[in-house]
Order: structure tokens, then sequence, then C-alpha cells
């Protein structure tokens, strides 16, 4: 199966160091029991600062790097609505990203809050820019 929940936390391997700035922590990570490695986003916190921007996409970019295929959890359950200028950015870089993406990510799961605006916002941003992956949504 491409997802499953592992209960043996410490049996995952860092593929890639993590790495976290104030609201997002980011990982990708390997567990004997997945057949490909885990891209792990979680963001939390009162707002969508440029700095987990930045950190998303450079951390995206090198997980391309290494030219592997993973499978996406992004956690979007504590997320804030981002402002405009954050979105903006967010879709400019997916798009550029976007063909990596799809020859690199085999699955996407998005965990999303019940706010309504949240999932609108959500929705939108993966019609726009999401890989032309298998793609999972839920809140």
């Amino acid at each position: 199966a491409l997802v499953s929940h592992p209960t043996d936390e410490l049996a995952f391997k860092p593929e890639l160091p993590e790495r976290t700035t104030g609201n997002l922590t980011l990982r990708l990570d390997s567990h004997p029991t997945l057949r490909h490695p885990r891209l792990h986003a979680k963001m939390d916190g009162k707002r969508v600062t440029s700095d987990a921007v930045n950190l998303l996409f450079d951390y995206l970019e090198a997980s391309l790097a290494l030219s592997q295929q993973s499978v996406a959890l992004w956690d979007l359950r504590a997320c804030p609505l981002p402002g405009p200028t954050h979105f903006a950015e967010c879709v400019r870089r997916g798009l550029e990203l976007r063909p990596q993406l799809s020859a690199q990510i085999r699955l996407l799961v998005v965990l999303l809050p019940a706010s309504l605006p949240m999932r609108l916002v959500v929705v939108t941003s993966l019609r726009l820019m999401v890989p032309k992956v298998p793609t999972l949504v839920t809140y």
C-alpha cells in the first residue's frame, strides 16, 4: 500500500534533516514498511509567515533534488488562513515546481481544518497547482 501508519516511530530514518520555522515543521523520512519516503508538512500557529512559505518551497526543492519518489502528507488542521501575498507566492512557486512534483510525488494526502474559508483556499490551491497525482483531502 502507498499509505500506511507504522506504529514504530523510532524506525523512521530521516532522508533530509527536519526543518522548522515558527509554525511550520517539515521532514522527509523513510520507514521499512513504507514503499516510498514520507514528506510530512505540519503547519500550526496564528498566522502564515514569509519564513514559513520560503521554508516550505526550499524544503520541497531539496526533496526533489534527491530524485526519489515519495508520499506527501500536508497536515493543515491547525493552519491559519493565508493572506493574499502568501497565497499568491505559494501559487507562483507551486506552479513552477508542478512538473517535478508530478513526477516524484506518488500520493498527496491533505488534512484540512473544519473551517470553511480555509477549506475553500486549499481546494482552490489544489486545483491550480497540485501535481497530477492521486490526492486525498479530508477534514
